[in-house]
């Protein structure tokens, strides 16, 4: 799963841990905030708090394991 966040100007920006940094750094934009129909086409889409959005491939990922997924980054922060 990849959790995302909306930017200042509503862009999808895609956040990767480095074990080596043991932060979090923007890597690249995923899509634009408008682009999100397109993506649940082929991902599943779920909100977060934090103006954050959950991304998960919705061909192999069922609703229990998003549900799990969205309890560990919830007790994660």
């Amino acid at each position: 799963m990849k959790i995302l966040r909306l930017d200042d100007q509503g862009l999808l920006v895609h956040q990767e841990r480095f074990a080596n940094k043991g932060r979090n750094v923007m890597t690249h934009i995923i899509a634009a905030y408008t682009q999100i129909k397109a993506l649940k086409s082929v991902y599943t889409v779920t909100p977060l708090c934090n103006n954050k959005v959950a991304v998960t491939n919705s061909e192999k990922t069922t609703m229990t394991q998003l549900e799990r997924n969205m309890q560990a980054t919830e007790n994660f922060r």
